[in-house]
């Protein structure tokens, strides 16, 4: 089925499995034992709007960081009750649209934020505002993906955190939360469970009443075969048992565990190249189309559409202009030939929604296959699109 997709709609596409995607936000929901317990699906993960309609019609809110991902999780049908809006840089202009627009909770990241909610008028409109702290947990993921410690930009550190939620409380601000973000590709519990503990000593010196504390997100998955991750039980049980007989609603944010196993980025091999003893296999997805390669060194399964008996080791590239350009370094894959169709695999999430048209290049199209439907949910972009805009 996937070649006669990648025939119709040409490569690079992502292509992504609707049904799985369903069945990975029950089985995220199902793992959580509190009642109350909300999950807002990070929407820097995969920004399509036909795919966050599955993740919101499975009950999931939305974890926005700029104005834009607020406006697209809103076009598809959410109500702003069911967002929560994250980052370090909100601007006045973004700020303004999610006071307008009365969102669940803004999540303040510094002192200069809140100057500036009070300054557009959010105490007097009772926005609803969490308190995301910097915990100062290194959660032992890539250093590009941590954004717990002190050496990250993210949220407020502790010992700065009581004095700036006493001043939005006796400013009459809608203090209604707490939360941290640990990082990405997390797999282990210990650093949930630490997070889980801070906040909850955090929210005892408080003595103010709050509705949630939210845990973020950063479940990490097997990108390797027999690569060693946490389950979802592991997960659960790490950040409810801190939680037991506390009054508090658990929020959490999941973005890559829910989208990045439903993706799949196709791509034609253009020819082999044989140098100074290397085997270079050449397809024609590059890193402006998936990144992740490039800027985490990170690994992704390439799987041949045609069934091959035997393997040869080989760097995979793209065409870009980069040495960076590389999808896998010396490594035992299918014996492909040119005309072949790979698959890179786990591509779900940061891979799209990070995509960029350097070298000119533009962006793929998606695809959408639930059960024997097959649905176009992005067009690919031309180069005309490029000269007329």
């Amino acid at each position: 089925m996937l070649t006669g997709i990648a025939k119709q709609f040409g490569t690079p596409l992502y292509v992504y499995d609707g049904q799985k995607l369903k069945d990975r936000c029950a089985a995220f929901k199902k793992a959580f034992s509190r009642p109350d317990t909300r999950c807002f699906f990070a929407v820097k993960a995969n920004f399509n709007p036909e795919l966050l309609k599955i993740i919101f019609g499975a009950g999931l809110g939305a974890d926005v960081v700029s104005g834009g991902e607020l406006e697209i999780a809103r076009s598809t049908g959410l109500a702003a009750a069911n967002i929560v809006f994250s980052g370090v840089g909100k601007t006045d202009e973004e700020l303004k649209l999610a006071i307008h627009e009365k969102i669940h909770a803004i999540q303040i990241e510094s002192e200069f934020e809140w100057d500036a909610l009070q300054r557009l008028g959010a105490v007097a409109q009772k926005t609803r505002v969490s308190l995301r702290l910097n915990l100062d947990i290194d959660a032992h993921t890539h250093r590009h993906i941590t954004t717990a410690t002190h050496a990250n930009k993210f949220g407020v550190p502790v010992e700065a955190a009581e004095r700036l939620a006493k001043k939005i409380i006796a400013a009459g601000g809608m203090l209604v939360g707490l939360s941290c973000h640990l990082g990405s590709q997390i797999k282990e519990a210990a650093p949930f469970h630490q997070a889980a503990l801070a906040l909850l000593a955090f929210a005892g010196t408080l003595r103010h009443p709050l509705e949630f504390l939210s845990l973020g997100g950063g479940l990490g998955i097997a990108y390797q075969p027999n690569e060693a991750t946490l389950s979802l039980s592991e997960y659960a049980h790490a950040l409810e048992a801190p939680l037991e007989g506390k009054p508090f609603r658990l929020h959490l944010e999941p973005g890559r565990w829910l989208m990045a196993p439903c993706g799949q980025l196709l791509s034609t091999v253009l020819g082999i190249k044989e140098a100074g003893g290397n085997t270079f296999v050449v397809i024609d997805a590059g890193m402006n189309d998936l990144i992740r390669p490039a800027l985490y060194e990170a690994h992704h399964e390439i799987t041949c559409l045609t069934p091959k008996t035997s393997t040869r080791v080989a760097t995979v590239v793209g065409p870009v202009c980069e040495s960076a350009d590389t999808f896998a370094t010396a490594r035992s894959i299918p014996a492909v030939d040119a005309g072949d169709i790979v698959a890179i695999e786990n591509a779900g999430a940061y891979g799209m929604s990070m995509a960029s048209h350097y070298n000119g290049r533009p962006k793929p199209a998606e695809i959408l296959v639930t059960g024997n439907e097959t649905k176009l949910i992005r067009r690919r972009e031309t180069i005309q699109d490029f000269i007329l805009s």
